[in-house]
């Protein structure tokens, strides 16, 4: 009875991990094989601080998807479904919502809107082979190690290569500078660090160097006391935070003329009122969200036309094009003769994917006039300085 009973056991177990690994989205399984349109997914932040994001990529991906459905059943013989999860910025949440959408269907992913929830999705993307281009997680470790993951959006390298550049450029040596990261945040400093190097140990600046974490934000008050002094101050983190340290600034005499972030201060305008804030602001960008030409001029009428100005953003502009850079993909696999199939597994249509991206090239989007792929996965477009707010 003991054997019998250790050997139901063990058959038991067996069949139970099977199961778990069945749920998990292991195996060979095509859990696309009964769709009826094409199933794009994503997690993001709808709630919370950065909900500014998730909430412009939602729209703009579903503007987009709107769009190309009056035509892709023409031109694909099918139509195109996306699905987005609240996962509010967090890597605790991803899990969940991946597997979630992966046993719905999901044949394609944006990944996830911020970097450290991008990391977790991308870990079980790459074991699934399932192909994400990211509109927005910026993170150098989300394309690294990975043939899986794409960027539309500038790397946290390209940006901090690029915000130092602007420094040795445009300021000159007698002027001080001040930085103000967030430590224990992927994109913050990893941001942080290649400007830093960038800029080098010899630079001639003098530097100061402010930070924060996520257990240890406040109003930011001794923060801002320790770079009054600093007349330029870069900022490598999101809007929200980037408000709050302005307004503790404004509270006290200080001799900042300029803050000059990424693409977190993104928003920053429609976050509170930077009148009150007498000093120029500007950041890093890929989308003008005040271009009066061309698709980006098209795609803002669109937008808030269709959901106001609170949510735009370069995150959605950018999501928008990496809905209409997955469906020229598939058009243009699809005219080398490739088999392209509503109900084709994520795996299969991983492949396709990364064969298209390696070698693609498009011209006039929002986020760019030529936009093409490095084999990192890494975006290689043109970038602009946005100035927010003149100096007051």
């Amino acid at each position: 009875m003991k054997t019998s009973i250790k050997v139901l056991a063990t058959a038991l177990t067996a069949s139970l991990a099977v199961t778990a690994f069945a749920a998990c989205g292991g195996g060979n399984k095509n859990y696309a094989e009964k769709n009826e349109s094409f199933m794009i997914a994503t997690s993001g932040p709808l709630t919370g601080d950065y909900a500014k994001y998730g909430l412009g990529v939602k729209n703009s991906a579903e503007l987009a998807v709107e769009e190309i459905n009056k035509v892709a059943k023409d031109e694909l013989g099918f139509t195109f479904k996306f699905s987005i999860a609240d996962d509010k910025a967090s890597p605790d949440e991803v899990n969940s919502k991946y597997y979630n959408f992966y046993e719905q269907g999901m044949q394609v992913s944006l990944g996830t809107v911020t970097t450290g929830a991008c990391l977790e999705w991308k870990a079980l993307a790459t074991k699934d082979n399932v192909f994400c281009i990211t509109p927005s997680a910026t993170g150098d470790k989300v394309y690294s190690d990975s043939d899986v993951m794409y960027q539309m959006c500038f790397s946290d390298n390209n940006q901090g290569t690029a915000a130092a550049k602007h420094v040795k450029d445009e300021i000159p040596t007698s002027k001080k500078i001040g930085i103000f990261y967030q430590s224990d945040d992927e994109y913050s400093a990893g941001i942080y660090a290649t400007f830093s190097a960038e800029m080098g140990t010899n630079s001639g600046y003098d530097i100061t160097t402010a930070t924060f974490t996520k257990d240890s934000k406040t109003d930011f008050a001794s923060q801002a006391n320790t770079l009054k002094n600093c007349e330029f101050l870069f900022m490598p983190i999101y809007y929200s935070d980037a408000a709050t340290f302005m307004l503790a600034a404004n509270k006290i005499a200080n001799k900042i003329e300029q803050y000059y972030g990424c693409d977190g201060l993104d928003g920053i305008d429609s976050y509170f009122d930077i009148s009150t804030i007498p000093q120029e602001i500007s950041y890093l960008t890929h989308f003008n969200s005040s271009a009066t030409t061309g698709k980006a001029k098209e795609y803002i009428d669109k937008y808030l036309a269709k959901y106001g100005a609170d949510t735009l953003n370069q995150f959605g502009a950018s999501a928008y094009d990496t809905i209409y850079a997955i469906y020229t993909a598939l058009k243009n696999a699809k005219a080398e003769g490739k088999d392209v199939k509503v109900n084709m597994s994520a795996s299969d249509a991983c492949e396709i994917f990364k064969a298209q991206f390696s070698k693609m090239t498009l011209t006039d989007y929002v986020t760019g006039s030529t936009i093409k792929w490095n084999a990192d996965g890494t975006v290689n477009k043109p970038a602009d300085r946005v100035v927010v707010k003149a100096h007051s």
